[in-house]
Parts: structure tokens; C-alpha cells; sequence
């Protein structure tokens, strides 16, 4: 079950590096900011 979810967070570690890469940054900030303050 772990390295299950080890292969999920890779994958959404992965998907985040190809965001930056395609210049999607500011979008993979907004989602943090907007999750951030959901947080809260």
C-alpha cells in the first residue's frame, strides 16, 4: 500500500515539473495558494 502511494506522489511530482515546463507555473501556484487557504 505504501509504494502505491509512492508511485501516486511521484506521479504528481512528475506532472508538476511538466507544468513548469510548459510555462504553466503561475496556474500550479494559484492551485497551491487556493489549497493553502482551504487549508486554513
Amino acid at each position: 500500500m505504501k509504494s502505491r502511494h509512492k508511485r501516486a506522489y511521484d506521479a504528481l511530482h512528475d506532472h508538476a515539473h511538466s507544468e513548469i515546463a510548459s510555462g504553466q507555473f503561475s496556474t500550479l501556484t494559484t492551485y497551491r495558494a487556493r489549497r493553502g487557504r482551504k487549508a486554513k
